[in-house]
Order: structure tokens, then C-alpha cells, then sequence
């Protein structure tokens, strides 16, 4: 009976280990598992936040930009500046159209007289000149200037200041002309919930919703874009004009709980697969270790009771006591065997354990927005940690066809990145895509070097040290892009295969953090272009048809609040598909390059320049009479007319039709407008006429 009771406290103590083994790997795998995974869905979001604080931050500097073209305009407009009541009067119709976004229009003179409206007493110690926005103006007088949020005197509360140097006929300043953006007011229509505009100082100059913390610029340390997370809230900040910020709050509190319900989801399921896992362990171990003990008891205990059938045999009881004994040594040396075996199992699985360990560090630091050349050199740092009897090793990254250093343990990286490596010496010094090199192939590869190489290499790269080295070439759609060293500095045969497996999955993350890396750079610049082509041109650079008609409107709508005429002047190239039949489409258009490029830098700041397609260009004039119009079609297209070389000592010559229409007399909408110019065009064509403006009558036949 005892021995029954002895028999059963044993099989419970195994099965009460296997149960809290099950739950600690559990844990332990859970518990690491969920960062990685908050850390990515907070990377995500990030990116999401990112991109929406990007569109708030151009539509903040669109909407201040829109007001500093509207003065670029204004400011032409010399006769409105003639004297104080016409000055009143413009300054007036501008706090009528704008009120309540602007507050307080202001002129000052060079005289030092100031103006407003509403009317303000300045005071005789005022004096215009002196103030901020004046100056900034007069140093830029060809461009209106933005100045820095302040505390206005009388609204008592943020406002940005836009203004724009006046000049005469000569090119000289006769004032500057000013508007007090109140920053709520612009921002009631652009914030969204829990974003704020804030300035340099830390002035808050509109919000919207509650916000839990404020974004410190002095932390930003001169970067466009500052991110931060405190806690569970955290900001994505991005400079914009004028110096201010537009700040974006989120929480982190969706990632924590999307984490920690995968977390749970993947701690029940290792739970189980390792409570059957080692439920099969307990099973092996009880037919493999206690039913032996068990059979070598009962053995012991038939023995002890005679119940041998041999014992009579045997002539002394000595003699059997000791073939006992030489069964149990033989029973014992079988299981040390079996052990030693298990032992061996155990440490392969400690080491991948490690490199598992590794990986998921590095996969986290990744996610953290490192950078990829100090990836490169954290992979390399926890490969050598993982693999056993690693005591340095190097990274290096193939540029154009030479791989250079750009990680290293054990060596001197800024000396070792004076020295490359031809591709295929480094292909055949690898013999394949991975493999253990010893001291004698070190030394054998020194003759595909050159002697400053060799030289180098003896210095810094402990060239004549490395006893053992593990090799790999990584591929990223089929092209070698990095060399993956792990060197060992004291035993030849340090490494074997297993090393050999365990460094493969550090030279495979490699390729992996490149593939990304190179995707990532791609699909910035990717955006950028389609940024780019949304407004403008490919060939030309000019603005495209989307932009005109965008921008065309606001300068219809300008001109309905001040009475001015608009002229839309629509421009083809005469005989161009010859030009294309004859010197080939690649000649064509560089011919339209010269062509926009001289219409270009011959129009004013406020005119509007696009190519609307093929060889057809649109230019909107603001504020321009019949005589004015015609007066620059014809040196536009007098410019189109001169020489374009052909490179070859050969010139060619084009010239162009051009049809004009009116605002408000041939059209009030943009559309009608192009449209009567379009005609005028063909006009001018048919009657072989350089230049038509749009008549009631005129044929529409093509």
C-alpha cells in the first residue's frame, strides 16, 4: 500500500508541472507577442492620423496662401492708392467682402499716415513703418509676405498678419497694405475634432473639441513633422505657414485593446496547443521513465520475495545480488544516453528560442520608426547575441556593383568604409548563397584584393584573426543586394550547421528589412509626383487644366467684387503636327518646353498660365482692356516666333493663333469664357489672322 500512494503523488507532481508549464509559456509568449502588436496597429494609425493632418496642414496654408494672392492682385491696382478717400474705399469693400475672416484692412504709407476700416485713432506717436508686417513687405516688396501669429490689440485674441508692398509705375513702394487674419474664424471651417492651430510661442490660435495635452514647439527641434506619444494621447504636428503649427491629438486606447484581445485570443490557443504538447510529454515520460521504475521495484521486490524462478539455480545469493546490479548499471547507462540525447534537443531549442527572441526585438524596434541604417546594425547586434560562439560580424550593402560596409560588431566601421568589394568577388568568396569559411579560405581570398584592401583589412578588419567566418548572400528579386558576415575570432571549427540555420534567419529578416525599406522609399516618392501631376503639367510644368479652372474661378469672383475685366487669351501652335511628322515626337515636345517656358517668364505674377493638351496654351489676365490684351498677344507672339535650334546648326521657326474673350462681355462663367476664346482662335486660323477677339456671330465650324 505504500508504495501505491508513493506511485500516485508522483504522477500528480508531473501532471501539476505540465498544467502551470502550459500557462508560463503561454504567458511568456502573450506577454511578448503584445507589444509587437500594439506597437504595429499604433504604427498604422499613425500613418492614418499622419496622412489627415497633412490634408489640415494644406488646407491651412491654402486658405492663408488664398489671401496673400488675393493682395498680389490688390496691389496692381496703383489708382485705389491715389488718396485717402480712395484708400478708404478699397479698404472698405475688402472688410465687406472678407469680414468676418479679416478684421481691421489696413494701408500704411510711406509718409507714415495709416489707414484702416473700420476708422481707428492710432495716435500721433503710430507710425506704420515701424511694425512688423510693414517691414517684412518692403523687404520683399515683389511678393506678399506672411507674418508670425500675434495677440491683436483690439479682438484680444490670435491673428496672422498678410501683406503686400504697393509700388508706382517706377517699381517704387508707395505703401504697404495689410489684412489681420482672425485664425478662428479661418479654422472654424477646417479643424476637426481634437486638432488645434498653435504658433511658435506656444499660443494656441484656434481649436476645436477638447484637447488632454498641448504640443511644446521648442521640442520639435527645427523638424517639419513631430510625432509623440505620452501615456495613451498622443500628437502628430506639422509646421506651416506663417510660423504655425497644425497639431493633431489621438489615443491609443483602440490599439491597446485590439492588442490585448489578439494577445488573449493567442494566449488560449498556445494554452491548449501546450497542454497537449505536454500532456504527450507527461505520456512519454510516464511508459518511458515511471513504468521503468516501476518494473525495476517490482523486480526488486520479487527478488527480495524469492519469486525468481532462477534463484534456485544459483548456488549463492551473492552471486545473484550482483547480476542485479549489472542489469540495473546497464538500465541506468541506457537512460544517461537517452538523456544526454534530451539535453541536446533542449539547448537547439534554447537557441531558437534566443533568435526568436532576437527577432521579435528587432521586429519591434522596427516598428518604432527606426531607421534602416541603424537596423542594420541592431540585426546584426542581437544575431551575434542568439547564434552561439558569435564574436563579431559586418553588414555590407551593395551599391551600383561594390558592396560597402554599413554594419559592424568586432570592427572599425568608419575605417571599414573606406574599403569596397567587387560583386563578383564577394560572389565567389561566398561560393553560393551561404556558407562556413575557415582561416585558410580568409587567407586564399586575399589575391582578389587589392593592396590598399588587403592593407586595410589587416588594421581594422582583424583580417588575420578570423578563424571561422558564416556567409550569405541575400537576394531581393533575384538581384544580390547585401553580404552577412558572422566571424569568430578563437576556434576553427566554431560553427556547424546548426549556426549555420540559426544565421540564416537573421540574413533572410535582412532581406526583408531592404524589400521594405526600398518599398517604402517608392511610395513616397510616388506620392509626391501624383501630388505633383494633380495640378501641373508633366512636360511643361505649367499649370494643368484642373489648376486653371480652380484658380480661373477665384479670379472671376475677384473681379465680380471689384468691377474688372478679365481676358482669356487661347493660344495654338500653328502647323505643329509637322513638326512632329518631320523631327519626331521627342523634338515636339521639347519645342512645347521652349514655348511654356518663354510665355512663362513673360506674363505677370497674377496672370494664370496652363496647357490645357497637345499644342493648345490658356492664359487668364486679370484686369486688362482690348488694347492692353492685344498689346501682349502680340509680344507673346512675337516671342513664340523666334528661332528654336535643332542642335545641329539648323534653326526652325513656328508661330502661333490666338482668340480672345472678355469678362463680363463675352461670358460670366469660366467655362463660357474658354470656350469664346476657343472660337476666336479658330477664327484667326481660318482667316489666316494672328490674333481674333470673340464676336457675337462668329462661326463655331472647326
Amino acid at each position: 500500500m505504500a508504495n501505491k500512494a508513493e506511485r500516485k503523488k508522483l504522477i500528480d507532481f508531473v501532471q501539476k508541472q505540465v498544467f502551470h508549464g502550459a500557462i508560463l509559456i503561454s504567458v511568456i509568449f502573450c506577454a511578448l507577442i503584445f507589444p509587437v502588436l500594439f506597437f504595429y496597429l499604433l504604427k498604422v494609425f499613425q500613418q492614418e492620423e499622419l496622412a489627415l493632418a497633412m490634408k489640415l496642414e494644406r488646407d491651412w496654408s491654402n486658405t492663408v496662401e488664398y489671401f496673400g494672392k488675393l493682395l498680389n492682385v490688390v496691389s496692381i491696382q496703383t489708382d485705389s492708392f491715389e488718396d485717402q478717400e480712395t484708400i478708404l474705399s478699397l479698404l472698405k469693400q475688402i472688410y465687406k467682402d472678407l469680414s468676418p475672416l479679416v478684421s481691421y484692412p489696413a494701408f500704411g504709407r510711406t509718409d507714415g499716415k495709416m489707414f484702416s476700416y473700420p476708422p481707428r485713432d492710432y495716435g500721433p506717436t503710430y507710425d506704420p513703418r515701424e511694425r512688423p508686417w510693414y517691414k517684412a513687405a518692403v523687404e520683399k516688396p515683389e511678393q506678399y509676405v506672411v507674418v508670425k501669429p500675434f495677440i491683436h490689440a483690439i479682438l484680444n485674441e490670435p491673428v496672422i498678419a498678410v501683406a503686400k508692398a504697393v509700388l508706382d509705375e517706377d517699381g517704387k513702394v508707395i505703401g504697404v497694405i495689410g489684412l489681420d487674419l482672425v485664425g478662428s474664424r479661418l479654422a472654424e471651417g477646417l479643424l476637426i475634432e481634437s486638432s488645434y492651430i498653435m504658433d511658435e510661442s506656444g499660443q494656441i490660435v484656434a481649436k476645436r473639441g477638447s484637447i488632454k495635452g498641448t504640443f511644446k514647439p521648442e521640442l520639435s527641434s527645427g523638424k517639419n513633422i513631430v510625432s509623440h506619444l505620452n501615456g495613451l494621447i498622443g500628437y502628430i504636428a506639422i509646421a506651416s505657414i506663417g510660423g504655425t503649427y497644425v497639431v493633431l491629438e489621438y489615443h491609443a486606447t483602440r490599439q491597446i485593446v485590439i492588442a490585448l484581445l489578439i494577445s488573449l485570443g493567442v494566449f488560449g490557443s498556445l494554452f491548449t496547443a501546450n497542454a497537449l504538447a505536454l500532456r504527450n510529454v507527461h505520456k512519454k515520460m510516464k511508459e518511458n521513465v515511471i513504468e521503468p521504475l516501476q518494473r525495476i521495484a517490482l523486480a526488486l521486490k520479487e527478488y527480495e520475495i524469492g519469486k525468481d524462478r532462477t534463484f534456485g539455480k544459483i548456488e549463492t545469493e551473492v552471486d545473484e545480488l550482483n547480476l542485479l546490479a549489472e542489469r540495473f548499471s546497464e538500465m541506468v547507462g541506457t537512460m544517461n544516453s537517452q538523456f544526454e540525447k534530451l539535453q541536446m534537443s533542449y539547448s537547439k531549442e534554447s537557441n531558437l528560442r534566443k533568435a526568436q527572441q532576437a527577432l521579435l526585438n528587432i521586429t519591434e524596434r522596427y516598428l518604432q520608426g527606426t531607421k534602416i541604417e541603424q537596423m542594420y546594425q541592431f540585426l546584426l547586434e542581437k544575431a551575434i547575441e542568439a547564434i552561439p560562439k558569435a564574436q563579431g560580424g559586418s553588414v555590407l550593402l551593395r551599391k551600383d556593383d561594390r558592396y560597402i560596409f554599413v554594419a559592424t560588431v568586432g570592427y572599425d566601421l568608419k575605417e571599414l568604409s573606406k574599403v569596397s568589394f567587387p560583386a563578383i568577388d564577394v560572389t565567389s568568396w561566398v561560393g553560393g548563397k551561404a556558407s562556413i569559411r575557415k582561416k585558410n579560405d580568409v587567407i586564399s581570398y586575399e589575391r582578389h584584393l587589392d593592396e590598399e584592401s588587403i592593407d586595410t583589412l589587416r588594421k581594422v578588419g582583424r583580417l588575420d584573426e578570423v578563424k571561422c567566418s558564416l556567409n550569405f548572400i541575400v537576394e531581393v528579386e533575384g538581384k544580390t543586394v547585401i553580404l552577412f558576415n558572422i566571424d569568430n575570432f578563437e576556434d576553427e571549427d566554431a560553427f556547424d550547421q546548426e549556426a549555420l540555420e540559426l544565421a540564416r534567419l537573421f540574413a533572410s529578416y535582412l532581406g526583408i528589412l531592404f524589400t521594405k525599406a526600398e518599398l517604402e522609399e517608392k511610395i513616397e516618392e510616388q506620392q509626391r509626383m501624383m501630388e505633383y501631376l494633380s495640378s501641373h503639367d508633366p512636360l511643361t510644368g505649367l499649370a494643368n487644366r484642373r489648376a486653371f479652372e480652380e484658380f480661373g474661378e477665384k479670379i472671376l469672383s475677384l473681379a465680380r467684387r471689384q468691377n474688372k475685366k478679365v481676358a482669356v487669351m487661347f493660344l495654338d501652335l500653328s502647323k505643329f503636327k509637322q513638326v512632329n511628322d518631320v523631327f519626331g515626337h521627342n523634338f515636339g515636345d521639347e519645342v512645347l518646353k521652349v514655348i511654356g517656358s518663354r510665355l512663362e517668364r513673360n506674363v505677370r505674377q497674377v496672370d494664370l498660365l496652363a496647357r490645357f493638351g497637345g499644342d493648345e496654351f490658356v492664359l487668364l489676365v486679370y484686369d486688362c482692356d482690348e488694347e492692353c490684351t492685344k498689346n501682349l498677344a502680340e509680344r507673346l507672339i512675337k516671342l513664340i516666333e523666334e528661332p528654336i535650334d535643332l542642335g545641329d546648326g539648323r534653326q526652325i521657326k513656328i508661330s502661333a493663333n490666338m482668340g480672345v474673350a472678355f469678362y463680363p462681355k463675352d461670358g460670366e462663367e469660366l467655362d463660357q469664357l474658354v470656350r469664346a476664346a476657343d472660337i476666336a482662335m479658330y477664327h484667326a486660323k481660318r482667316n489666316n489672322a494672328l490674333l481674333a477677339f470673340f464676336k457675337v456671330g462668329i462661326s463655331d465650324s472647326r
